[in-house]
């Protein structure tokens, strides 16, 4: 009997001790928290720099970011006024998860009209460029 109970034991630890994320969250959740109860902490500015930075870290470790971190992100570049940046991202949302495509479609449309919204090959080329005009920004810092 407590041979059983041991074994039964030693199964449930281990089948914990096992689990990993599907996604790649980051710093995502302390963000969004900043954002709306300390804003001036979680400016568009620096989210983009942490979110950028999540990015990076998922490709090293080859996770998949979680679902809606781009499209926030192509928030946040539509918030500076960057068209090209927030396109980018948000394809890249919705190349990761077709389920949201109508979502992002809806938002590209209505936010930057006359922007094609099919997917092109071209999106992980801009997405790069974006990362790597970010890096630079922080190098001239």
């Amino acid at each position: 009997m407590i041979k059983s109970i041991m074994i039964g034991l030693c199964i449930l630890l281990s089948s914990c001790a096992s689990q990993s994320s599907l996604y790649h969250w980051g710093n995502y959740e302390s963000l969004l928290y900043d954002m709306y109860v300390k804003p001036d902490k979680a400016t568009p500015v620096k989210q983009i720099e942490i979110i950028t930075k999540d990015i990076r870290f998922a490709q090293k470790q080859q996770k998949k970011m979680a679902p809606g971190i781009y499209a926030h992100l192509g928030m946040l570049y539509a918030q500076v006024g960057d068209e090209q940046g927030a396109v980018a991202a948000l394809k890249m949302e919705k190349t990761l998860y077709p389920e949201s495509q109508v979502m992002i479609d809806g938002l590209i449309s209505r936010a930057f009209p006359g922007v094609p919204l099919d997917s092109d090959d071209q999106l992980t080329d801009a997405t790069e460029a974006k990362n790597e005009n970010n890096e630079a920004n922080q190098d001239a810092n």
